[in-house]
C-alpha cells in the first residue's frame, strides 16, 4: 500500500494506538501485538509518523533545546538555529 499524504491515516484499525503509543501504553507485555503492528503501521503512515514526530518535538526535542540554551547562556533562537542547520546538513549527507 502507497504512503498516504500525512492527512489520512492509512489505516485507522491500527492507527488508534497512536493515543497508547505516545502514553506508554503499549509497552507493557500484554500489548506487544498491538504495538508491533503499531511500529509497522509507522513505517507506512504519514498521518500517524507526523503525529508522533509533533508530538516528540514539544515534549522533548523543544524543551531539552530549551534547557540546553538556558543551561549555555544562550538564546533559544541561536540554539535552535544550530540544531536544525546540523539536521539539514545530515538530511543533505544521506545521515
Amino acid at each position: 500500500m502507497p504512503e498516504e499524504t500525512a492527512q489520512t491515516c492509512v489505516d485507522p484499525d491500527v492507527g488508534r494506538f497512536l493515543n497508547e503509543a505516545i502514553s506508554g501504553a503499549l509497552r507493557v507485555p500484554s500489548r506487544e501485538r498491538d504495538r508491533k503492528r503499531f511500529e509497522k503501521h509507522m513505517k507506512e503512515c504519514g498521518k500517524c509518523r507526523k503525529t508522533m514526530v509533533d508530538h516528540l518535538n514539544e515534549t522533548v526535542t523543544i524543551p531539552a533545546l530549551k534547557q540546553f540554551a538556558r543551561e549555555k547562556g544562550l538564546t533559544f533562537a541561536e540554539v535552535f538555529d544550530v540544531f536544525t542547520h546540523g539536521i539539514e546538513r545530515n538530511n543533505k549527507e544521506g545521515n
